[in-house]
Formats: C-alpha cells, structure tokens, sequence
C-alpha cells in the first residue's frame, strides 16, 4: 500500500506540497526516503509560520545529505531548532567531521547574530570547543593575529601589559617607537637623548602584541598602548654605541628610538630598559625588557 501524501493550503498563492524538478537540470522537486524502522523520509510541521521552507536563486534551498547520521536536523521546545537568515544564515560542511551542531538543553547550541556573529573556516579546526563548565566566554574586544598555545608547548605573543595614552597632535605613531610627555600630558615621539620625560615604548611591534591592556575606554583622541612591564620590540639606533645584551636603553637624539645609556649619571631617570638582543650599528629593532628606571 502506498503511503498517503497530503497537502492543504488555505491562503491564495500557495501549495500544499509543490515539487519541481527541470527537465535536464538533474534536479529533484521533493525528495523523502527513510529505510530505518523509526525515522522520517521528510517531515515538516508548524501551528505559526513554515514546516519546511527551502528557496534559492542560485544555489540549495535546502539540502540534508547524511551517510550515518543527521543532514539536517532541528529540535526546539520554544525557540528554533535551526534557523538561519542571509547572506549566509546557517552553512555547515563536513567531509568526515561535524559541519555544524548544536546541541542545547537550556540554552544556545549555536547561536549568531550579525554582522558577523559567527565566522569559523579552518582545513584543521576553525573553532572548536569542549568543556563541562567554560570552554571559552568573551564579553566584549578579543583580536588575535598570531599562535596562542596555553598546554603543550607555550607561544604566547603577548608579553607585555600596556596601559591607553593619548597621543599628541592626534596621529598614531608606529609600534616600537620610543615616547615621551610632553607638557600636556600626552605622549610624542622622543627626539633628545636622555629625556627623563620618557613614557615607554608603543607595544604591538614585532609579533608581539600586548597581552593585557589598561585603561581602554572610548576617547575622541589617538590612544595607544604603551608598554609597561614585559617584552616589547622597541626601535634602536646604535650609531651612538653598540648595544649589547643586558645594555641598559635610554631615549635618542633620533625621533622615536632608543640607544645604549653609556653615560650612567644622565641616565637616571631616563632609563627604558634592557636590551635583550645586540645590536652593533645602525637603526633597527630590538627585543627589550621594559624597566622605567
């Protein structure tokens, strides 16, 4: 006995059930076919708006393919199992893995909201995540540009603490650069040697990043992360005098770098920290200890 079909529509311009498939376009109008003792060729149901709605111009309205488990599959108590609305609402591939899932008792499985709500691309792993309490919770500015390896081995590009300054003339000066006070209260490029005004170093340059910044707060000025405490790259000109390991770096007569503070008496105060590689002529840009001293 052949299995019923049944379509009803109650409003003008629609269709119980509406399959089409062009000729030559090797396409399937609808498509249902289940051969478990307990599953569903196609099911669709809904009191308040669409069972199962797929549409496309160019591409698959709705497309569910599986070898061993679900293609697609929606289950909601109160809000929606899936639901995804353009450009891309909800797109999951997977060769041998999980395109995307969701899986919720009280919560969100997956959830996003634009503009970007949630971006994942990764021939390994774009995102993943497991936890029995947190695996990962951001609530507010998270950039990363580079490798982050907390267990296993360590590479963390975020070695130092910087705190927001705002920079003089409102233009942004460039990572590495040496800065000093100026006589109200913001920061410019250091241009005299030995300045005791110095601030520190513009953090970011390098592959280091910052890895805690303080005082980030919206501003109609320039600010800028200077480093405090950590490693930084730091721009150097060692035309004064070579610089060695340990060196201790004061400001130069050189806009925005650093040399070695070869005079001990007009250094104090004017100290920016210790060299942590040589460098023996030229400008150029070294790893350094912040110290202000």
């Amino acid at each position: 006995m052949a299995p019923p079909v049944i379509g009803q529509s109650n409003g003008p311009d629609s269709a119980g059930v509406l399959g089409e498939g062009w000729t030559g376009a090797n396409g399937t109008g609808v498509y249902g076919r289940d051969k478990s003792t307990q599953g569903n060729g196609v099911i669709g149901y809904s009191d308040a708006g669409r069972g199962v709605w797929g549409h496309s111009q160019t591409g698959i309205g709705v497309l569910g393919e599986s070898a061993t488990g679900p293609g697609v599959q929606g289950n909601s108590q109160f809000l929606p199992g899936v639901s995804g609305q353009g450009t891309t609402g909800v797109y999951g591939q997977s060769d041998n893995g999980t395109g995307v899932e969701g899986d919720s008792k009280t919560g969100n499985g997956v959830y996003g909201y634009g503009s970007v709500g949630g971006y994942f691309a990764g021939s390994s792993q774009g995102i993943h995540a497991q936890s029995l309490d947190t695996a990962g919770y951001f609530d507010g500015d998270v950039t990363v540009n580079g490798n982050v390896t907390v267990n296993g081995k360590l590479v963390v590009p975020f070695p130092d603490c910087a705190e927001h300054f705002d920079m003089h003339g409102g233009a942004a000066i460039e990572a590495g650069s040496v800065v000093v006070i100026d006589d109200d209260g913001l920061l410019r490029q250091c241009e005299n040697a030995y300045d005791t005004k110095v601030a520190g170093v513009i953090s970011g340059a390098g592959s280091y990043r910052p890895g805690l910044i303080l005082d980030k707060q919206a501003s109609e000025e320039v600010r800028q992360p200077i480093a405090l405490v950590g490693k930084v790259y730091c721009k150097v000109d060692a035309q004064y005098s070579p610089i060695a390991v340990g060196d201790m770096l004061t400001t130069s007569p050189t806009p925005g770098h650093a040399m070695k503070a070869a005079d001990p008496q007009k250094a104090f105060g004017a100290v920016i920290g210790k060299a942590l590689d040589k460098f023996e002529g030229g400008v150029g840009m070294v790893r350094i200890l912040v110290s202000l001293q």
